[in-house]
């Protein structure tokens, strides 16, 4: 499937490419120069950390808190041939509690644990794209994009309240996992369409496919503080350097755009 999008994506490239540097004709221009608006899209994934994430090992697994979202702005100039070219910026912001306990097996050690996990990141996109389709109530598009994704800081913060072994001492745990974001450069084809039900306002999907190159991670930081709290003793304050770096090449997922525009 991967093959047959990479040999989809330089035929639309290099469609587009000849389409936006053929010879204009006068009789094939644009009803408007200029679209500006907003729009929401799929969410960034977490960059890889290499860590286990301790909260999966609960008998009883559920995400409690998951939300993520990303929203931008654009503007894009119209040429001759139904040519377009376009600048894209979003933010994207991605948080996941996850909760397990072992309050549904009563003959398990009792345990209760919560895990955060954040990251932010800013995407910029450049795209050269032609109007396929300029009716009166619908436009489609295809093109290409170049886009470079920059993402900020990994953080998890781990909570554990458990028993160590039955009848043992209750221990409470604090974990803090911080590592590098990184970014991601990538290259690929987009199709779209566009209901236009005002005069100068239209609504639409979009979505787009890309080969990449990534380098996330670095030098990363655990803390971990157990105390036992029968006691009132701490059992480890201990801080340990990791490396988690990511590098390579690949095809992103495909992600998907909702976008509205203001046309002039």
């Amino acid at each position: 499937m991967k093959k047959q999008l990479l040999i989809l994506s330089f035929i639309l490239i290099n469609y587009t490419i000849n389409t936006a540097f053929a010879q204009e004709t006068l009789n094939n221009t644009t009803k408007h120069k200029w679209d500006i608006g907003a729009e929401i899209s799929s969410p960034e994934e977490f960059t890889d950390p290499t860590f286990w994430l301790p909260a999966n090992a609960g008998v009883s697994y559920n995400e409690k808190d998951n939300y993520a979202f990303s929203v931008g702005l654009f503007g894009a100039y119209h040429l001759h041939n139904d040519v377009f070219i376009r600048l894209r910026a979003n933010v994207c912001n991605r948080n996941i509690t996850v909760h397990s306990d072992d309050s549904r097996e009563p003959l398990s050690v009792p345990a209760s644990r919560d895990d955060t996990r954040k990251q932010s990141s800013g995407t910029l996109v450049f795209s050269v794209g032609k109007n396929i389709v300029e009716q009166k109530f619908i436009r489609a598009c295809i093109g290409i994009e170049l886009s470079t994704t920059f993402f900020g800081k990994f953080t998890e913060d781990y909570f554990a309240n458990e028993m160590a072994g039955f009848g043992g001492d209750i221990q409470y745990t604090y974990l803090t996992y911080k590592a590098p974001g990184g970014y991601a450069i990538r290259l690929g084809p987009f199709v779209g369409g566009q209901f236009v039900f005002l005069k100068h306002f239209s609504v639409g999907p979009e979505i787009s496919y890309a080969f990449q190159y990534y380098k996330t991670g670095g030098e990363a930081s655990e803390h971990v503080i157990v105390v036992d709290i029968n006691n009132s003793a701490t059992i480890q304050d201990a801080i340990r350097n990791l490396s988690t770096t990511k590098e390579g090449m690949g095809f992103s997922k495909i992600k998907a755009v909702i976008r509205m525009s203001y046309s002039f």
